[in-house]
């Protein structure tokens, strides 16, 4: 350490030295810019020779902070049950009501409570799986995930 505060001393003692025998002019600030870009170099040494692998710098992946996991989930349940809100809309299909449920960034399930679901009136068994392989195409998700409320 003390090295390095005698090379800071000196380097600052002969630069200004060197600033004063320069004459004035155009030249001068050009030399300037260089003392000074010198003296700068001077200053990081200590910082270039020190060595990087005696840092640590893993970081715990085991952490986990709940509000950003919670605000994660919120953010993507609101942003798919808009989104398959306007995809039903588009198979001219109207949901009353859109769950969907993440835990982290993985779907675990979506339910789909439709209101406007068009069945002959002669039919009197609805075929839920049929309307359910339907929608989950619709929405590009897997069936598992699905449950369809008429």
């Amino acid at each position: 350490m003390t090295a390095y505060i005698i090379s800071v001393l000196v380097a600052a003692t002969s630069l200004s030295v060197a600033e004063l025998i320069i004459p004035k002019g155009r030249l001068k600030s050009t030399v300037e810019i260089a003392i000074s870009l010198i003296f700068i170099s001077v200053m990081l040494m200590p910082v270039v020779d020190f060595d990087f692998s005696s840092v640590d710098l893993k970081y715990d992946t085991d952490y986990t902070d709940e509000a950003v996991t919670t605000y994660v989930e919120n953010s993507l349940e609101k942003y798919y049950e808009k989104s398959y809100f306007k995809a039903l809309k588009d198979a001219e299909l109207i949901a009353d009501k859109i769950n969907v449920e993440f835990c982290g960034t993985k779907l675990n399930k979506i339910e789909i409570y439709l209101s406007n679901l068009v069945i002959e009136e002669n039919n009197e068994h609805i075929n839920i799986t049929v309307i359910e392989n339907y929608i989950a195409e619709k929405l590009n998700i897997q069936v598992e995930l699905l449950t369809v409320y008429v």
